[in-house]
């Protein structure tokens, strides 16, 4: 009898400790994943926080005639703004000293895909004597595209594109590379995704091991829900985040914004076939050859307020 109650004593103990050691972990798996869903809850907001500044701070973005190549966007403004806004997301203080430290030490890679090009940004030594380090930009890249010998800067436009022939550059229609517009977005991914990749395993490959895969969006993912860059981006990889105890964390995030041509009115007099004089409008892009416009509106529906009409005969 006594044997038989040591026995039971001994399994009793054995699965009171089982039980303890299960739901330690538990505990602390479930205490990680809230940290890592916390992390890229943090990480996604910064980044759409950065093309969001990046884009305010482009220039020409609200005249009539402004062109997306020629839409000045500033990396550096993206990078800033990612930066403090994931500090204080993570509950840091915002100092030039934990910038850095982002910076640094915590993304290995940050590009910016723009509308002709991106830049790849990546920490590194700028100082061996003093061991300082940051992270820098490389010069744009353009998403080139070869063909017999002639190469072509494609754009997210996908409507054109630049033709580089024996030293001469000229603008042609994108019909010409003879590549559809998923063929088009498919170069300029993989452009992105394989410089980002690879300056990804060049930080990670003698400091921390990658153990997660990252997944760029792509129209050749088999990943539902995935989506192709088209249109000015922000990609940010950040690892090496340490929130409380356990491991370390990784994150990635992808944010973009849609540039639209800001399609103004003008207005003007014009005298109808019964010889009245009336107020009309027409978007300036659809300028009438010989009209001067008096004014020029934002919106269709200001233009209307003022008591101008829509000239039809120029409507498309």
């Amino acid at each position: 009898m006594n044997r038989f109650n040591s026995l039971l004593s001994a399994f009793i103990i054995f699965n009171m400790c089982f039980t303890l050691v299960v739901f330690t972990n538990y505990k602390t798996e479930g205490a990680r994943e809230f940290k890592e869903h916390h992390l890229d809850a943090a990480v996604n907001y910064a980044v759409d926080a950065a093309v969001e500044e990046m884009l305010l701070g482009s220039s020409d973005l609200w005249l009539d005639y402004a062109d997306f190549e020629y839409a000045s966007i500033n990396p550096e403004i993206a990078l800033q703004t990612y930066c403090e806004v994931l500090l204080d997301n993570l509950g840091y203080v915002v100092t030039n000293e934990n910038i850095q430290m982002i910076k640094t030490s915590k993304t290995p890679c940050f590009i910016v895909a723009c509308y002709d090009g991106y830049y790849v940004g990546a920490p590194i030594t700028i100082n061996y004597d003093a061991g300082t380090r940051d992270l820098i930009f490389s010069e744009k890249k353009p998403y080139l595209y070869e063909l017999g010998g002639t190469y072509y800067a494609l754009n997210l436009g996908l409507n054109d594109c630049k033709k580089v022939q024996n030293g001469v550059v000229t603008k042609v229609s994108a019909s010409e590379t003879g590549l559809t517009t998923a063929d088009q977005r498919r170069i300029i991914n993989q452009m992105i995704t394989t410089d980002f990749m690879k300056t990804v395993l060049r930080y990670n490959n003698s400091s921390i091991d990658l153990k997660s895969e990252i997944l760029i969006p792509s129209n050749t993912s088999l990943i539902t829900g995935a989506n192709d860059i088209k249109s000015p981006s922000v990609l940010a990889y950040c690892n090496n985040i340490f929130l409380g105890p356990g491991k370390y964390i990784e994150s990635f995030g992808i944010g973009g914004a849609r540039l639209t041509h800001a399609d103004f009115v003008g207005v003007y007099m014009r005298t109808d076939e019964s010889g009245q004089t009336r107020k009309y409008y027409v978007p300036t892009r659809l300028k009438p050859d010989g009209v001067i416009f008096t004014h020029i509106y934002e919106t269709a529906e200001e233009a209307a307020k003022d008591g101008y009409y829509p000239d039809i005969r120029y409507f498309k």
